[in-house]
């Protein structure tokens, strides 16, 4: 577990293990489908992990990602 993420969020990739920190929207007040950055970079999409668990959430993630979803 990450301790260097400012609210605690994570996303670890299973293919290469590469591990990034995540933006709850909440945080900033932002709500799905609003940009979280000025620029548009980042904008708030519901995430839903596919773990065992399936926790998930609202975050701010790049559009780079090209995750599906609105």
């Amino acid at each position: 577990m990450p301790k260097n993420c400012p609210d605690g969020y994570w996303i670890t990739f299973n293919d290469d293990g590469t591990c990034l920190c995540m933006l709850s929207c909440a945080v900033i007040g932002k709500t799905v489908g609003q940009a979280c950055t000025t620029d548009g970079a980042y904008v708030c999409k519901a995430i839903k992990a596919t773990n065992a668990s399936a926790n998930g959430g609202n975050f701010c993630v790049t559009n780079k990602w090209s995750l599906c979803g609105p």
